[in-house]
């Protein structure tokens, strides 16, 4: 709420008759109890003090009816009539706002910093616990970043260990040995099969050797066979000429050498193939012999290849199965080098890390001390905030007291003086242009009736409304000099219709309007053609919705539509 602006109250203020009762409920005169002559002496009494009290009571009334307010305002410690109806010096007015003014500044300025103090707080509150929150984290993320490190220290301890063990291994050597074994077999395997060879070679020689003797003995013992068959013949033959020498003595000699000499060429052919037998089975039997133990040999230097392919075989499958450790072995050599270094950028890693959370938790531990004491800071902030708040809305609250009731003053002097100043103007006006048929005779507002003004439908003013409006304005300015100069006041005009809707064809769509404009239309002409102050006018519409008169006669809706004057405070 700024300075200028106005606290309102609404004041119900109730009058009085002269005889002390506004509602006609005058006690009635007490009737006197009649006398009877059966009463005791005793009613004597009771009527003594029954006068007595009507006397204190009369008493006691008459006090209240002359100064009864006199002593209720000394009591109440209330301001006379005069001085609560006076003017109000501008100075004090005016020291007061400015002490009101102050007053409220320091107490938002108070309010400010307690809710600065108090939002630093929360502030500082929700960072420790954001800051205890990370702590935690930072405090679980350093327990796994330590066993990572560790984990990552096992490993390149065994990756270390495995790569140790694989550059110390043997297979090398073991393949090398393999290798020169193998050739070595192989060299022995190329000797056994040349050796082989030879023997096959020789053996085949020997065989043929044999076979061509063996051929020789079956010639000569053909020879043998047919110089014996020729002996045997030539045998026949000399024994024939034997017989048939007696017969036939011709040439007994011839025949006789020639017999001879056909059995001594047959024994000798005989004796020959004799000797070719012997010497072809005793080469024979020297072949034979000879291919018997080459066949040994061949069998032996057969089971040497044998061994020695087989010896090549095994040392070949073992260069093999040395072959794949050794190419295994280098995988993993490769392998391992690969886990070690691995093994180290994972170390590293985890060593960096736990190194940076670490740092991270410093940094956190730091800040949470840092809000800790920023909290006590602004909760101490807080304290003195608070206490300057009760001091501060106590003068505020002394300050408002004053600048209420001189404002309660003011407004009640304005509602008293304008009322007077209201009743005059609408008696001034009636007594000037008199009371219309369409008036209410009851109301402390003057009312122009709208078809004075206006035509129907219309929010133009006719001549005749102008020259109304004239009077009204005479009588205004002369009205108005009679108001204190420290009282603001205002002359509403508001408009009024009946309840019947317009018609929608016209420049206005509804009552509202039409209300609006003709108020307007009134205060306008009081501008421009009576030089009235626009700061002193306000023109109000209240459509159809404020009557004087229910029902829809035409003399309670020719009542309904008007233009009402009254001043009033601003």
């Amino acid at each position: 709420m700024s300075v200028d602006d106005e606290d309102y109250e609404v004041h119900v203020f109730a009058t009085t008759d002269q005889d002390g009762y506004s509602d006609g409920l005058e006690p009635e005169p007490e009737e006197q109890a009649p006398h009877h002559a059966h009463e005791k002496s005793g009613s004597t009494g009771l009527i003594r003090i029954g006068l007595i009290a009507i006397i204190v009571l009369g008493t006691l009334f008459t006090i209240h009816r002359l100064w009864g307010a006199e002593i209720a305002r000394i009591y109440l410690n209330e301001p006379s009539p005069d001085e609560q109806f006076a003017p109000i010096d501008p100075l004090v007015y005016s020291e007061a706002v400015d002490v009101w003014s102050l007053t409220r500044a320091n107490l938002r300025i108070s309010q400010a910093t307690k809710n600065t103090a108090v939002q630093e707080t929360n502030q500082a509150e929700t960072l420790i616990e954001s800051l205890q929150k990370a702590l935690l984290i930072a405090e679980d993320a350093i327990e796994r970043s330590t066993e990572e490190l560790e984990t990552a220290k096992e490993t390149q301890v065994a990756a270390e260990a495995r790569t140790s063990e694989l550059a110390t291994s043997n297979l090398k050597a073991e393949l090398d040995a393999a290798t020169t074994q193998l050739t070595a077999d192989d060299a022995l395997l190329a000797k056994a099969q040349a050796k082989f060879a030879a023997a096959q070679m020789n053996t085949k020689e020997i065989e043929r050797t044999v076979e061509q003797l063996g051929k020789a003995t079956d010639a000569a013992m053909v020879a043998i066979e047919a110089s014996e068959a020729a002996q045997a013949a030539a045998t026949s033959a000399g024994e024939m000429i034997a017989q048939n020498a007696g017969e036939e003595a011709d040439n007994p000699s011839l025949l006789a050498r020639l017999t001879f000499n056909i059995f001594s060429e047959t024994q000798t052919q005989v004796s020959g193939a004799e000797r070719a037998r012997k010497a072809a089975a005793t080469a024979l039997a020297t072949g034979e012999s000879q291919l018997a133990e080459a066949s040994d040999i061949e069998a032996s230097y057969e089971a040497e290849r044998d061994a020695a392919r087989t010896a090549a075989a095994n040392a070949l499958a073992e260069k093999k199965r040395l072959q794949k450790l050794y190419q295994q072995l280098v995988l993993d050599r490769e392998a391992a080098a690969k886990l070690l270094v691995t093994a180290k950028a994972a170390q590293a890693a985890a060593t960096t890390d736990l190194s940076e959370k670490r740092t991270v938790k410093d940094l956190a531990t730091t800040q949470l001390a840092a809000a800790q004491t920023a909290l006590k800071v602004a909760s101490a902030k807080a304290g003195v905030a608070a206490t300057d708040i009760t001091t501060a809305q106590a003068h505020f609250d002394v300050a408002q007291t004053e600048l209420s009731a001189l404002r309660n003053k003011r407004a009640l002097r304005s509602a008293v003086v304008l009322a007077e100043v209201n009743s005059l103007f609408a008696d001034e006006l009636r007594s000037e242009i008199g009371l219309p048929n369409t008036a209410d005779p009851t109301s402390d507002r003057f009312a122009l009736s709208s078809e004075v003004l206006f035509q129907s439908g219309a929010a133009d003013l006719g001549e005749t409304g102008k020259a109304e409006l004239n009077k009204m304005a005479a009588i205004l300015k002369l009205v108005i000099k009679t108001i204190p100069e420290d009282v603001s006041w205002v002359l509403r005009v508001d408009g009024h219709t009946d309840n019947k809707p317009l018609t929608g064809n016209g420049p206005f769509a509804d009552n509202w309007q039409l209300s609006q404009a003709r108020a307007l239309a009134v205060v306008k002409y009081l501008i421009t053609k009576q030089d009235v102050s626009p700061s002193h006018l306000a023109a109000n519409g209240f459509g159809q919705y404020q009557p004087i008169r229910n029902g829809n006669g035409a003399a309670n809706l020719a009542i309904n539509r008007r233009i009402e004057l009254f001043i009033t405070p601003k």
